[in-house]
Order: structure tokens, then sequence, then C-alpha cells
């Protein structure tokens, strides 16, 4: 999954993914891992947070060469009829992954899983450096997202998901 979309920075290093399934172990009421299997082979899985009513999908991974048998719709599936079907949470979120993710996975929610979108009202506060910047960046946001798309840095992803964000905020 690293490999296909160019960025290492979301892969976690060995120890810090053995401290997290150490802290699993010790929470299990707040932090599981749910996968997908074909045969033996893990082909995905998600990485889950509970609190209260809700499950954050922190990380998501899936084996690339195995998108093709619908790995991600089995997943997907199966964690939504557990945590919203079986445990009755109200809430299920897969993070900001949906501001800038190249998955497109809102489209893939509503397309294939029947999910409506619900446009609310967003008021965003900026510190002030960010909020006499934005204006600029507005104004670039055309080549922040060219740049973007051939570059593997983080920091561009997160701010063409901020300016996705200031366009919806401004919108409603």
């Amino acid at each position: 999954a690293v490999k296909r979309y160019g960025k290492d920075g979301f892969l976690p290093s060995e120890a810090r993914f053995c401290r997290k399934l150490a802290a699993a172990d010790r929470f299990p009421q707040h932090l599981e891992f749910y996968g997908v299997f074909s045969g033996d082979e893990l082909v995905g899985f998600s990485e889950n947070h509970r609190h209260g009513g809700a499950v954050f999908w922190e990380s998501i991974w899936y084996a690339p060469a195995r998108l093709g048998d619908y790995s991600s719709y089995l997943l997907t599936h199966a964690m939504l009829d557990y945590y919203v079907n079986t445990l009755g949470l109200e809430y299920a979120s897969d993070g900001s992954r949906s501001l800038y993710h190249d998955t497109q996975v809102q489209k893939f929610f509503v397309d294939k899983f029947g999910f409506e979108e619900c446009p609310a009202r967003m008021h965003l506060c900026y510190r002030k450096w960010l909020a006499m910047l934005m204006p600029t960046a507005r104004f670039l946001e055309p080549l922040i997202e060219k740049v973007r798309r051939r570059s593997s840095f983080d920091s561009l992803n997160k701010a063409a998901g901020l300016l996705v964000q200031d366009r919806i905020a401004r919108l409603l």
C-alpha cells in the first residue's frame, strides 16, 4: 500500500506497530485491529479506536495486488456491520483522509454502500498566522494541487486538505 501511494511516511516502524499491538492488548475496549484474509494471507486491515458511541478507523491498509478481489468492500462491509449493526455505535469515521486522500473514500461509501451526502455548516477558526496565509493559499490552490499530485510531501497533502475544508466552509 505504501508503494501504491508513494508515501512511506504513513508506514509505522516495526517497534511502533508492536507498541500499538501491546496497547490493543491492554485496552481491547478502545483499540482493535480488523483484518480481511485470503486464505492465510492478510490482504487488508484497519486500526480502529472506539470511544463512546463512535469508532475511528485510524489507518486502513490493503495489499494493492488483492484489491481486485474486493478486499476493501469486504473489510468495509464487515466493519460497518460490526460497529454499527452489532455494537450499535452511532458514528463511524474514516478520519481526515476523506479530505485529501487519493482513494476518494467518501465517494466509495456513497456509490457502493448507499451512504448519503449530508452537508453541514462548518465554522473554521485559524491561528492568526494561518488566517493571514489563507488568501494566498486560496490563490495558489491550483499550483499546490498540481505539485501535490507529483510529490510525496505529506505536508502538501495536508495543505490540500485544509484548502478543501476551507472551500467547503465558504460554500455553505
